[in-house]
């Protein structure tokens, strides 16, 4: 009996770490994974039904990753942003927070990539970066993520010259032009107005809450939307200043 339940307890461990571990570069290795959980699922279910509930969840969990996790993230993301963008419009602080949804963006995407940060985002550090005294408030912060990826960055201008719009918003349609996967908040520096950039176009004014709908929008259908498309080609002359 001993040697039996230890091979039943080896064979189980073999197969959650199949599921949860498979062997990488595996073009389809989570669907192994909840292959041999279904072969092996009836012997494993007491064990694993305790992790999410039933021993499918745990089993789909395992391939698709961990979506509430995921969501939990990207609402984090988009409070901080809201709330920040809030209050630097509230004090007429100028700001541009380029977010990085999936174009994978690159030093070389920038006239300038800045000065790197590498940092959990949060609404002070923002508020921080964005104040009038520090050497970087001039420029754009990459986030992605969850992270304050850089400041002080200088964008390209958009290619076509409007003349209603100032510096901050040319390098918000600017980015946004060229690069079909990232978005860009924009706070105005005379009158604190918020803008959203996204595609080449820009939605002002906007209030916060408009700002946290449209970033729910957006983080929401970033999987569906197609392929990101890298066209750069900036000019040394089109830049932030």
């Amino acid at each position: 009996m001993v040697v039996a339940g230890i091979s039943v307890s080896c064979r189980d461990s073999l197969v959650c770490s199949a599921i949860c571990q498979p062997p990488p570069h595996h073009p389809i290795g989570g669907c192994v994974g909840v292959g041999l959980f279904l072969v092996f699922g009836h012997p494993l279910a007491g064990r694993v039904a305790p992790l999410d509930g039933t021993p499918w969840n745990w089993a789909a969990r395992c391939l698709l990753g961990n979506p509430q996790k995921e969501f939990k993230a990207a609402e984090g993301t988009i409070a901080q942003l809201t709330e920040a963008a809030g209050r630097l419009s509230q004090q007429r602080r100028g700001a541009l927070i380029v977010v990085d949804l999936g174009s994978d963006l690159r030093p070389e995407d920038f006239l300038n990539p800045g000065v790197a940060i590498g940092a959990q985002l949060s609404r002070e550090l923002l508020l921080n970066v964005f104040a009038a005294d520090t050497p970087l408030h001039d420029g754009a912060v990459l986030v992605r993520g969850n992270r304050i990826e850089s400041a002080g960055v200088i964008l390209p201008l958009s290619r076509h010259s409007v003349s209603r719009y100032g510096t901050r918003h040319l390098a918000a349609l600017g980015i946004t032009e060229r690069f079909d996967r990232c978005i860009c908040i924009v706070v105005s520096e005379e009158t604190g107005t918020l803008s959203l950039a996204n595609q080449g176009k820009l939605e002002r004014p906007i209030t916060s809450s408009r700002l946290e709908t449209l970033l729910r929008e957006l983080f929401s259908n970033t999987e569906a939307r197609q392929p990101a498309r890298r066209t750069v080609g900036t000019s040394s002359s089109d830049s932030l200043t």
